[in-house]
């Protein structure tokens, strides 16, 4: 949709077949913001584990918007507090959050059945209990 737009917008004459699909795009882009306003994000995204790994999926059209920080709150076993990294202080074990092992690693992957990685980061920091 942008792009077509942003022809339009410097006087480009869009040919009949781009006129249609800017239109169609435009219907489907204001359905899309709608959606994101009115409905839960569990409409939007599937969450699913498998040992330790968690994988969230995005539905079809779904897109994040770049250079957008996201915070996930994952509850279950694994992130309780009995099983966080603890460091030892002067006043005995205390929940350690910039423990070398309290760190997650994210993927972007593609959907094909390959899965295909996009994008890999390291050390993100991990369990922040509240």
């Amino acid at each position: 949709r942008d792009r077509l737009q942003e022809l339009k917008s410097i006087g480009v004459v869009l040919v009949p077949a781009e006129v249609g699909q800017l239109s169609a795009n435009v219907i489907i882009c204001a359905r899309m913001k709608e959606e994101c306003v009115n409905t839960w994000l569990s409409n939007l995204v599937t969450c699913t584990s498998n040992a330790n790994v968690l994988i969230v999926k995005l539905m079809e059209g779904a897109q994040l918007p770049r250079r957008r920080a996201f915070r996930f709150l994952v509850q279950g076993y694994n992130v309780r507090e009995s099983m966080a990294p603890r460091s030892v202080t002067s006043n005995g074990p205390v929940l350690c959050q910039t423990c070398a092992l309290n760190t997650w690693a994210m993927q972007t992957r593609d959907m094909d059945t390959e899965q295909t990685v996009f994008d890999n980061k390291e050390g993100i920091p991990g369990v922040f209990l509240v």
